[in-house]
Order: C-alpha cells, then sequence, then structure tokens
C-alpha cells in the first residue's frame, strides 16, 4: 500500500466525519459516567442537605448518625449499575483513542497532501493543515476532559462536605465544657 493523492484526499475526508461521530459518542458516555456517578452520590448528600451553616451541636450529631448509617458504597450501586459505569467510562476512554489515531491520520493525510512538490501557495497549505489539526485536537480534548474529570467532581464534592463536618465537630468539641 502506498500513499496516493487519491488515498490522501479520502483520508483527508472522511477521517474528520469519524473524528465527530468519536467525539458524540465520547461525550454520551461522559453523561452515563456523571449521572451514575451523580445518582450514586445522592443519598450521600442528602444528608447534608438539612446542616445549616451554623448547627448545633445536636444537628452535628445527627449529621453524623445519618452518614453513618449510610450502606457502602452510598447510593445504589449494583452488579448491573457498576457494570454499566464501568463500560461505559471504557468506552468513552476507546472512542477517545481512536479519535487521537484518526487525529493522527488526517495530519499526516494532510501534510502528505501539503508538501510542495509542484503545489503553489505551501504558506496556506502550512496554515490550513495548521489550523484543522489544532482545530480537531481541541474539539477531542474538551470531551475527553469532561469524561474523565466525570466521576471524580462528585468526589471531590463529597471530599469537601466530610471536611466541613470534622471542622465543625471540632469547633463543638472546642465549645464544649
Amino acid at each position: 500500500m502506498q500513499m496516493t493523492e487519491a488515498f490522501a484526499a479520502t483520508v483527508a475526508a472522511v477521517a474528520p466525519v469519524v473524528v465527530l461521530v468519536g467525539v458524540v459518542e465520547m461525550d454520551q458516555r461522559r453523561r452515563i459516567v456523571h449521572e451514575s456517578a451523580r445518582a450514586n452520590g445522592e443519598p450521600f448528600f442528602a444528608v447534608f442537605e438539612d446542616l445549616p451553616a451554623r448547627p448545633t451541636p445536636e444537628q452535628i450529631a445527627i449529621t453524623r448518625a445519618r452518614l453513618e448509617a449510610l450502606p457502602l458504597p452510598h447510593g445504589p450501586v449494583g452488579p448491573a449499575r457498576g457494570n454499566i459505569l464501568v463500560r461505559a467510562y471504557a468506552m468513552g476512554v476507546a472512542w477517545a483513542v481512536v479519535v487521537f489515531a484518526l487525529c493522527g491520520a488526517e495530519f499526516l493525510a494532510l501534510i502528505w497532501l501539503a508538501r510542495p512538490e509542484g503545489k503553489p501557495e505551501a504558506g496556506h497549505a502550512v496554515f490550513c493543515l495548521t489550523s484543522l489539526t489544532v482545530g480537531m485536537f481541541w474539539v477531542v480534548l474538551l470531551p475527553l476532559a469532561r469524561l474523565l474529570w466525570a466521576p471524580i467532581q462528585p468526589m471531590l464534592h463529597a471530599e469537601r462536605e466530610i471536611k466541613r463536618l470534622e471542622e465543625l465537630e471540632e469547633h463543638v468539641d472546642r465549645q464544649a465544657p
């Protein structure tokens, strides 16, 4: 197999279409992962909804008791939901790998087509090549970042709430006689 103008032009025309499909798929996987992570955290975060900014020692104790009464992990995570979450995350990452490979193919095809051998306006070709490549990588990186961030965001929220509760408990302990 060798690179021909027809082949390079085909790659340059088809790769962006598949890249767009991959980006849409990655974003769908991000939504699945995010919604699953959010749903898993709902029982945990519900514990903190009634805790005011300046709680009484009794309110802090009630919050701690409600938190400790939750089943682990916090929320309804059965084998089916766990498998969906893992598959969605894995498929999103797999799409990211495919999309990056397609971006590489697009880049190589455009370099080949942009070679100055008998083609005028090399500067324009380089500009178009650079613009298209940077644009494609940007379109891919944003959904990938959202996919990777989706399960982390609820965990960071949970960590902040636990820290807040611990600080309130320490404050109450210092106030106690």
